[in-house]
């Protein structure tokens, strides 16, 4: 046997167009600053040039470092990064005018970073997309 429930209609509210303007707010994530994005060809013309007109951050654990590490990066976690620890002294130490690319394993904690960095004042973050999975792939 089947068991029916009926439940009363209750009046919809009247539509409005014109919504207030306090619900229109754009939350942090809208606002966020666009980072622009390296691909491999371009940290390697990074390596390839100067070193000191770039710093390259890898923003994965020291275990993860330990396995392997693209060239001339500096390692600064990113739970150092967003806590801005001492670890991360260096990093902060850097004119905000510097350029700086941030990668990880696969990307997500190199955008988390990147954000964190624009956030504090630097002005030319950039994310190595691919990030250590592109790099140690075979082409």
């Amino acid at each position: 046997h089947r068991l029916a429930l009926s439940l009363p209609k209750l009046p919809l509210a009247p539509r409005s167009s014109a919504l207030p303007a306090r619900h229109f707010t754009m939350s942090a994530a809208a606002t966020a600053p666009t980072i622009p994005v390296y691909t491999k060809a371009q940290v390697q013309q990074l390596i390839a040039s100067d070193s000191s007109s770039y710093t390259l951050v890898d923003v994965r654990n020291p275990d993860e470092v330990a396995v392997g590490a693209i060239p001339t990066a500096i390692n600064v976690p990113l739970p150092d990064v967003l806590a801005k620890t001492e670890v991360a002294t260096e990093l902060f130490a850097l004119p905000s005018d510097s350029k700086i690319v941030v990668y990880c394993r696969s990307g997500k904690r190199a955008q988390d970073a990147s954000l964190a960095l624009a956030a504090h004042g630097f002005t030319d973050v950039s994310n190595y997309k691919g990030s250590a999975l592109d790099w140690f792939s075979e082409d």
